[in-house]
């Protein structure tokens, strides 16, 4: 298998805090702050930027 010319398609997830009933506000704020510095899929797997596809999703918790 080649992957020197293969393409990536990885997902992300963006997470935001809302006011809405659920979880405590500061356990949201605790869970975005954590997720925004978690580390990239592609970055943890050294792919090049440029065999990167990255789809992502907004997510209000």
């Amino acid at each position: 298998m080649d992957l020197e010319g293969a393409t990536f398609f990885l997902s992300r997830v963006n997470s935001i805090a809302t006011p809405k009933p659920g979880m405590a506000l500061w356990r949201e704020r605790l869970f975005v702050f954590l997720s925004r510095n978690s580390q990239r899929a592609s970055s943890f797997f050294h792919i090049p930027a440029e065999q990167v596809v990255e789809i992502g999703v907004v997510v209000e918790i």
